[in-house]
């Protein structure tokens, strides 16, 4: 072969080895572009989404179309959803539920400061906060029974006073004759010493006898004063005992 048929040779070998390539490579390019745009539209859909999602917007739910990886995460994405929507609504319930036990309680426990020791609170199964119930309800019985003991024992200590007072009312009575009737001994006693000291006057002897009666007599008086004084000291006691 000359030079030249060679080279025609060599170039044609050249141009049919690198066309396949050429080709293949521009497939690729078509096929990623085609294949970037089929997975980044679902992506972005499933991004939107899960930002809405945890934005509060739970009743949103993903596309579940596209390849089956895409469809996958989404489901994935919506039963999350489905779970987060599900749990806040029975948190809120519970906490809707723990309101109205508190409010109730805090009724119950105003009614028992109250003086009303005969409401009950309706007890459900709530955990802590039934153990609390039933553990007021039992507070408000025993507080029940304690003032009405308390009441009998006012009532009984009211009878038991007014019989002191009774007894003691008459008990001054007595001490006042009592004092009276010392009162009149003592009147007798000094008008039987103006006897004597007329008798006194008119003879010696007399007088001497006198004499003697009127410092027995004297001394008398002031055992009878002195029994004056400390019955009328035991008056002045009794009246203050009664007035308690």
């Amino acid at each position: 072969q000359t030079h030249a048929e060679v080279d025609e040779e060599f170039l044609a070998r050249l141009a049919s080895s690198a066309l396949w390539p050429l080709v293949a490579l521009l497939g690729g390019i078509v096929l990623s572009v085609l294949l970037s745009r089929l997975i980044a539209r679902p992506i972005e859909r499933l991004r939107g989404t899960a930002e809405a999602i945890a934005g509060g917007e739970l009743d949103l739910r993903a596309p579940t179309d596209g390849p089956a990886e895409i469809a996958s995460l989404a489901a994935a994405v919506n039963a999350m959803a489905e779970a987060l929507r599900q749990r806040i609504t029975t948190e809120q319930e519970a906490r809707s539920a723990i309101e109205r036990t508190v409010t109730a309680y805090g009724g119950f426990a105003e009614r028992v400061a109250n003086g009303d020791f005969t409401s009950r609170l309706e007890v459900g199964d709530a955990g802590d906060l039934e153990r609390l119930g039933h553990a007021l309800n039992s507070m408000s019985s025993s507080l029940g029974l304690l003032v009405g003991e308390i009441k009998l024992a006012t009532n009984q200590l009211g009878s038991a006073t007014a019989e002191i007072l009774a007894a003691t009312t008459q008990q001054a009575a007595a001490t006042s004759e009592e004092a009276a009737a010392v009162r009149q001994m003592a009147a007798s006693v000094h008008e039987l010493r103006q006897a004597g000291e007329s008798v006194a006057r008119r003879t010696q002897t007399v007088v001497e006898m006198a004499q003697k009666t009127e410092n027995v007599a004297e001394t008398g008086l002031q055992s009878v004063e002195e029994t004056i004084r400390s019955t009328e000291e035991g008056r002045q006691r009794l009246e203050a005992l009664a007035e308690r």
